[in-house]
């Protein structure tokens, strides 16, 4: 019974089939675990074939997550780059206003290159995400609300982490139907919002909850579970871009068409080994 009781606590309660259905949310006050509960499930997700690409404002997520890659976004750097591995994008250099707009452009670029190849499914998930999905409904942020909407027609699907309850749009909490509610702050609008959508007994509940405990949701059944410590032993590599092929020079092109050849071969000459030198050659008294 002990072994079971070990077994139980120290596993990740996640419903992978639910995570190709719908979208998920993790919130609650700082220091609770929400990042690790985050990294810990997509670690588990790549696991199960999933690619995971990580917007994270707070450049934690190369230190501490399972992901092989991570991309240093800059003002001058807002490249969009989509390899076909796991990533993270570290905007943590970049204000509010400036992730945003990256958010926003990469995620059109994704929803173009994944209408021709759809196999693989992809999460992608954001840290501080009550800073980028205040307000998913207006103009700035239609790509945002198209994935969350109906990613899962391409096999997309948002996984987004943030601190405030209340700050995130509501549509997004409808369409996340696996939720992680860590401890929550003892404030008049979070009391209200989380009292209206479950129950007074289930905010007393979240308002003591301890340091890696989180009530999970899933499709209207709730419960209080452990989250395990996630720790990893990898450490993210920067990417590097491929370079593209450099067009070579005109002198270049000149040497090839000499030659014949793209790789002009030139022998070695040893001057005592190649030059054969006939010292018995008589030359003209001229001379």
């Amino acid at each position: 019974m002990n072994n079971e009781n070990n077994k139980m606590q120290n596993m990740l309660w996640l419903d992978i089939a639910e995570c190709k259905r719908s979208n998920i949310l993790i919130s609650g006050t700082n220091s609770q675990g929400k990042s690790l509960c985050a990294m810990a499930i997509c670690d588990k997700l790549m696991k199960h074939g999933f690619q995971v690409y990580a917007i994270d404002s707070t450049g934690i997520w190369k230190r501490k997550s399972s992901i092989p890659r991570y991309y240093q976004v800059s003002e001058k750097t807002m490249k969009y780059v989509l390899p076909n591995s796991s990533m993270i994008y570290d905007v943590s250099r970049l204000t509010a206003s400036y992730q945003r707009e990256f958010l926003e452009n990469i995620l059109g670029e994704i929803w173009l290159r994944r209408l021709d190849n759809y196999n693989k499914w992809l999460m992608i998930a954001i840290e501080e995400a009550h800073l980028l999905m205040r307000n998913i409904r207006g103009r700035a942020s239609e790509n945002l609300l198209r994935i969350a909407s109906v990613g899962r027609n391409i096999n997309i699907r948002v996984l987004g982490i943030s601190p405030s309850f209340v700050g995130l749009d509501a549509e997004f909490r409808r369409l996340a139907q696996q939720r992680y509610h860590f401890k929550l702050p003892n404030e008049s609008n979070t009391k209200r919002r989380f009292c209206s959508i479950y129950s007074k007994d289930w905010y007393r509940v979240a308002k003591e909850l301890d340091v890696g405990f989180c009530i999970y949701y899933n499709n209207e059944r709730m419960k209080i579970v452990k989250i395990p410590y996630f720790q990893t032993s990898k450490v993210a590599q920067a990417y590097i871009e491929p370079q593209p092929k450099q067009e070579p020079t005109l002198w270049q092109k000149v040497k090839v068409a000499l030659s014949g050849s793209e790789e002009p071969e030139f022998d070695d000459i040893d001057s005592e080994s190649e030059i054969e030198i006939d010292e018995s050659e008589e030359y003209p008294e001229e001379w």
